[in-house]
């Protein structure tokens, strides 16, 4: 699971027209940063969702800070920075987990994780 940061205000200070192009950049940045296979998906306003079937834990983590760290230095097309992400794991191969559990476990975690590095231009853990 992840979240944008600051998708808001570059809305109030840009527009929707940048806050819709950053979400457009990070999601091509999500995708070009997995697996063919993995699924990257926008589960509703400013978070995303990334399934990496069959991944183990710590590669995922892997994956997700470099991707991070990318989209932190990344820009619009006029040269704005994108916001940054906040981001967590979670594991259903430990236990049996259903879908519901399993993002909300993701969740819980990645808000976690925001509180911690809230303030820090990389959200990179």
């Amino acid at each position: 699971m992840l979240d944008v940061n600051g998708l808001k205000q570059l809305n109030d200070q840009f527009g929707h027209g940048a806050g819709d192009e950053a979400l457009i950049r990070i999601g091509e940045m999500l995708s070009a940063g997995v697996r063919d296979h993995d699924t990257v998906a926008r589960i509703g306003g400013d978070e995303f969702a990334i399934l990496f079937p069959g991944a183990p834990l710590l590669a995922t983590e892997r994956v997700m800070r470099r991707v991070a760290s990318n989209i932190a230095e990344g820009t619009l097309a006029d040269g704005k920075r994108l916001p940054t992400i906040a981001w967590e794991t979670s594991d259903a191969s430990i236990r049996p987990i259903t879908v519901d559990a399993l993002v909300d476990a993701a969740d819980r975690a990645m808000y976690r994780h925001k509180q911690l590095t809230r303030g820090s231009r990389a959200s990179t853990a």
